[in-house]
Formats: C-alpha cells, sequence, structure tokens
C-alpha cells in the first residue's frame, strides 16, 4: 500500500499535532495590541518553519534565491531555529502513515523530533535580525514591482519555554507588521493605486 500527501498535508499535520487551540494567543485591538506585541514579544522565543512535501522536495528552496551559496555562507552557522517540516512514510505491518521529520534550513541538521525543533526558539531581537538578512537574499516579486517573495508555506512560530507552540503566522504577516519597508507590493486590481 502507498500513501499520497501534498504539503498543505504536512502543514495540517503539523497543527495537529503540535498546535493546541488553547495555548494560541490571540490577537489584540486597538491601543492594547501594542502592550500585547511588546508583552510577546518578551516572553516568547520564535522559530521560522518552512513545510515541505518530503526530504527530496527541500532542494527545490535553492530557486528562491539570488544566490544561495551566499545565504547559506552567511546564514549556515545561526539557522538551528530555522527548520524545514517535511513528511516521510512509515510501514507498521500493512498500514503505511505519514510522519513528521525535520532539518535545519541552511546547515541541514536532522532533529530528533519535532518536539526538538520546537524547543530551539531564540529571542526577537536575534530572530528579526536572521529573518531580515534572510529574506534579503530572496529574489524580488515580479517585474522588480518590490518587496521580496515570500513563500506560502513559510511560518513565524512563537513558541514558550518549554516548546509549546503559542503564536504563529506566515512569514508575509510578519514582515508587514514587523519589516513592511520588505512587503511585497500588492496590486489593487480596480485603481491604478499600488497597496502594501
Amino acid at each position: 500500500m502507498t500513501i499520497k500527501w501534498w504539503e498543505k498535508t504536512v502543514e495540517y499535520l503539523f497543527v495537529k499535532k503540535h498546535v493546541s487551540e488553547t495555548n494560541l494567543v490571540m490577537p489584540l485591538d486597538g491601543k492594547d495590541e501594542s502592550q500585547g506585541d511588546t508583552i510577546l514579544g518578551n516572553k516568547n522565543q520564535w522559530i521560522l518553519i518552512e513545510f515541505k512535501k518530503d526530504k527530496d522536495s527541500i532542494v527545490s528552496e535553492k530557486k528562491k534565491f539570488h544566490d544561495f551559496n551566499a545565504a547559506y555562507n552567511q546564514l549556515k552557522d545561526r539557522d538551528g531555529h530555522h527548520h524545514i517540516i517535511y513528511g516521510s512514510p512509515v510501514r507498521q505491518g500493512i498500514k503505511v502513515t505519514l510522519a513528521l521529520k525535520s532539518q535545519t534550513y541552511f546547515s541541514f541538521v536532522e532533529n530528533n523530533s519535532i518536539e526538538s525543533a520546537l524547543q530551539t526558539g531564540i529571542k526577537f531581537e536575534v530572530f528579526h535580525q536572521y529573518v531580515k538578512e534572510f529574506i534579503s537574499f530572496k529574489k524580488s516579486t515580479e517585474k522588480d514591482s518590490g518587496g521580496v517573495v515570500l513563500d506560502t508555506n513559510s511560518n513565524v512560530i512563537g513558541v514558550s519555554s518549554t516548546g509549546e507552540v503559542i503564536e504563529c503566522m506566515t512569514m508575509k504577516e510578519y514582515v508587514i507588521k514587523y519589516i513592511p519597508e520588505l512587503a511585497p507590493v500588492q496590486r489593487v486590481t480596480n485603481t491604478n493605486t499600488l497597496k502594501r
């Protein structure tokens, strides 16, 4: 028996197994929002996760960079919090299930478990600097319209000191919120103006 899965299957399996509804922080509105952001930034640690269908799909990440080797050389010694999570079929008798495995993004170090990957969070300031450097190596959006190409399978995860997932956002949401000058430009379809 074989099993068929996709990148989104891996992402959904991660959420199902490792994200508890009761631990997630709900966004705050208005004046409380900036205070909440400060609290989250101080108490959380941060990891960056890319989801891939399987281990063979990881090589496709290289084409997302102007110069992958330059990015690799600059970031490989600081990527302990940046992981690729992928699916791997596991046979148990006649039954085949999908297991999650992970490795660091540039240094290719395999994690013992997803739980151990969730224990690798770093402080916000260090994480933020890493993300800025990381996306500076990414290709620009089409026709050089500004901003970077932000992979829909890149996720910024806030983890507690015990490795519990307590906040999730896409890389695009993170960049728009914390690095708006690098956010991709979005064209409004019914006018000629540009929006970020």
